[in-house]
């Protein structure tokens, strides 16, 4: 149950990140961050239960990161010319993407 919970919360905590995603500035960095950290609370919640929960918060942060934030969209590659902060960005969240996905995959192996 409050693994259920947990799960819940990461996957509100993933919306709610998309509204400070699109501001411009700061808040865009914030939105980044709130977008990793729910995806550490949904791979935890995912350890006990269903990966759905991890399912669910990667598909909302990867929209939130290719597409919706300010800082990190997929058109900024070609218009703007920080690459290195654009790409350093998508390099973490591939970091936090797969820790999260092999702990999945870890804990539905050593269930079965």
């Amino acid at each position: 149950m409050v693994y259920k919970i947990i799960g819940g919360v990461a996957i509100f905590l993933s919306i709610v990140a998309l509204y400070p995603s699109m501001q411009p500035g700061a808040p865009s960095v914030i939105g980044f961050y709130l977008t990793l950290l729910s995806m550490f609370i949904s791979a935890l919640a995912s350890q006990r239960q269903l990966p759905y929960y991890f399912y669910c918060v990667a598909l909302f942060s990867l929209s939130n990161v290719l597409f919706l934030n300010d800082g990190t969209r997929l058109s900024l590659l070609f218009i703007q010319g920080d690459w290195t902060y654009i790409c350093s960005m998508y390099s973490l969240f591939l970091v936090v993407l797969c820790i999260g996905s092999l702990l999945i995959r870890y804990k539905t192996r050593s269930s079965q």
